[in-house]
């Protein structure tokens, strides 16, 4: 993929059927219930329903053949598996499935990107002893080692996206389980946002047939979706496929970043001229070698400041010089797609808010920038490399190397900084990381997710604002460490924040 999602006209009929369960999506102002004793299972099986059939209408299916074909997971007056709790149950009887039916056989369609189905007699975890925690949905091959999946905790009812088991499994509250409804509801944002897409069958399909003359031609489908402008993913998952970056990410990212400068820009008391001045020129990024993607749509979609200090310490790309010498990026970027992991990225690391030093601390991570040394390197803020076909590729995931870190040398806390997950921030480039995430693979937060905190530590003065922007220096981000401020230094994630 080199561009983002190319968004027809007019794309409401696209996600229709997801109209009658948005009043069901789980957000601040309708949180997931905490007054029942069990699932809430209409809710959670509506949810289930309508990204299943989403799945399956956007494909290139009939509507009416879904009807058809689709059944109860369970019937739920002749189920022998009575040992599970009513409300599982009944979530069970409720939620349909494509699976085992003999109009189905030979089309395969899995749940979503990374599950292949909902599969009630799946494996139980071994919780001392105790069966309480049992696979619900299926991790498919590709995405672990060791398959897991959606595992439940019938105890808590709640559930956590874990993977791999060869990752190890941590009970509620250790680490951050979520009820069901809230984690069907992210993965429905990430179907309307057009992270995931389900897309037709012959998509990105190579085949042969036999020519008049007998012998074997090659053929093929369209390379991309035309409704959508999505790639099917090297891996699988059909019908599903995952986006690096759409147009959501890009607009909502300039957004933001428009209005933390707005902003900052007040603070110091300017005017609210408008100027038409890019961060970057499309040549001076082409000159950079960074490749067509987010990185470039950003930097030359985004308006100049009038300030030079985005964040403490942190200072925005200004001359064409400095920007490109700052890159030190070097060899070729693009790939031989018949070999998507060797060892190179389709989108290298870039550093976009350069630091106002360098560290010579010895990492305790490693940040892959090209012909850098890993013992001393420019600290600021990158933008990581991206690999277009790794299980979750995210173009705008940010990291934010300081010259510090949080804990000592042997890895333990000497503080209060936090991540999204509540466990400790420890290392000089994991403050504002989500740590376990109970939705997705573990992938880096979002560029929008930094501008959103940047932006709320201003309007708060908590950041002061001085004539080269945020002022304070580099040293300000220690305060994540404070039992005060650790708050003020946490990417929220779940429904309607980021994931």
């Amino acid at each position: 993929m080199t561009a983002p999602t190319e968004m027809v006209p007019d794309m409401t009929g696209y996600f229709k059927i997801f109209d009658d369960v948005r009043p069901l999506l789980v957000t601040r102002e309708n949180p997931a219930r905490e007054d029942l004793d069990g699932m809430d299972y209409e809710r959670c099986a509506a949810l289930h329903n309508a990204i299943l059939k989403h799945g399956w209408v956007t494909s290139g299916r009939d509507p009416a053949e879904f009807d058809r074909v689709a059944r109860p997971v369970i019937d739920i007056d002749s189920d022998a598996q009575c040992d599970k709790p009513s409300s599982i149950r009944a979530f069970l009887a409720a939620a349909l499935t494509l699976e085992d039916t003999p109009e189905f056989k030979g089309q395969k369609m899995n749940f979503f990107f990374y599950l292949d189905t909902l599969c009630p007699h799946g494996d139980w975890h071994d919780n001392g002893g105790e069966e309480q925690m049992l696979t619900f949905y299926g991790t498919l091959m590709g995405h672990a080692s060791k398959m897991d999946g959606l595992v439940y905790d019938f105890n808590v009812h709640k559930a956590y996206m874990h993977f791999d088991l060869c990752h190890w499994l941590e009970p509620y509250p250790t680490y951050p389980w979520q009820p069901l409804e809230s984690i069907l509801s992210v993965w429905v944002e990430m179907i309307l946002c057009q992270k995931v897409v389900a897309i037709p069958d012959l998509v990105g399909r190579e085949w042969h047939e036999t020519g008049s003359d007998g012998l074997m031609y090659p053929c093929g489908g369209p390379e991309v979706d035309s409704k959508t402008g999505a790639r099917r993913w090297w891996g699988g998952g059909d019908p599903w496929t995952i986006q690096p970056y759409t147009n959501d990410d890009l607009t909502r990212t300039l957004a933001a970043w428009e209005t933390v400068v707005t902003c900052i820009e007040s603070k110091m008391g300017l005017d609210d001229a408008a100027t038409e001045q890019k961060l970057l020129t499309l040549s001076t990024v082409i000159e950079a070698r960074i490749p067509d993607g987010f990185a470039r749509e950003f930097l030359t979609g985004a308006r100049k400041p009038r300030f030079t200090h985005i964040a403490p310490g942190l200072i925005v790309p200004d001359a064409k010089k400095t920007f490109i010498a700052q890159q030190r990026l070097h060899g070729e970027y693009r790939i031989d797609p018949q070999l998507p992991f060797n060892g190179t990225y389709d989108t290298p690391s870039i550093l976009l808010f350069r630091g106002d030093g360098a560290t010579s601390r010895t990492s305790q991570t490693s940040v892959h920038i090209y012909d850098q040394d890993v013992r001393r390197f420019q600290y600021g803020l990158y933008l990581r490399a991206c690999q277009r076909d790794d299980p979750y590729p995210v173009e705008d995931g940010f990291e934010l190397v300081l010259p510090f870190a949080f804990g000592d040398a042997f890895g333990n806390p000497n503080g209060h900084a936090k991540l999204s997950d509540g466990t400790p921030s420890v290392t000089d480039r994991s403050l504002l990381q989500h740590g376990n995430n109970p939705y997705n693979h573990g992938h880096l937060a979002q560029l929008r997710a930094f501008f959103d905190i940047v932006s709320a530590n201003v309007k708060s003065r908590h950041w002061r604002v001085n004539k080269n922007g945020v002022a304070g220096g580099i040293d300000v981000w220690k305060k994540a460490n404070s039992l005060e401020r650790w708050k003020r230094y946490v990417v929220p994630v779940g429904p309607g924040e980021y994931w």
